[in-house]
């Protein structure tokens, strides 16, 4: 691995790049130490954003995770979010996420084994969250989500009340966005 300062560089050089102001520079650094120093950022990488497709009970689900790592003698899949913060209803929302990258690996669709562990990685916090697999809860939230799909029903539900439509993709084409 290299060391902090050719890191640092780099990370300098990609920021001015982007055209990022000197405080997201300084913030990304900041989040750039406090992953440093969990042991996650040593960890050895089995892969990096694994595009996968499930199959549950006929529906197909894609996806990609961000990291897979090997720590400790076994696999991790890591979620990495970079959101100000994380209220409970957001962490709700990514712990199904994982649970799904879960249910991937399960089905042998990711490197590293079949029950790894789950690690939301707050980036801003420097925080490590583990997620406590849920196999069934996460196979029910997609055959909720496709029942939906085929009903024609895409209201939003009540866990995004608060979000905001400008970082939908969706935003163009919803009747249901709000300006």
């Amino acid at each position: 691995m290299k060391g902090s300062g050719d890191l640092e560089l780099r990370f300098r050089q990609l920021a001015e790049a982007a055209g990022l102001v000197e405080g997201d520079l300084e913030r990304g650094l900041e989040m750039l130490a406090r992953y440093r120093a969990n042991p996650l950022a040593a960890a050895a990488t089995l892969g990096t954003e694994l595009e996968f497709t499930l199959r549950l009970d006929g529906v197909r689900v894609r996806g990609a995770v961000d990291r897979v790592a090997e720590l400790g003698g076994g696999s991790v899949l890591v979620d990495y979010k970079t959101n100000r913060n994380l209220d409970g209803r957001l962490r709700d929302a990514y712990a199904t996420q994982l649970r799904l990258y879960a249910l991937a690996a399960g089905q042998g669709l990711l490197p590293g084994g079949p029950e790894p562990r789950l690690v939301l990685f707050h980036l801003p916090s420097g925080e490590a969250m583990e997620i406590t697999p849920d196999p069934e809860a996460a196979r029910q939230r997609v055959l909720k989500a496709a029942a939906a799909i085929r009903a024609g029903a895409f209201e939003l539900g009540p866990e995004h009340a608060s979000r905001p439509c400008f970082a939908c993709a969706y935003r163009p084409a919803c009747s249901h966005a709000r300006m």
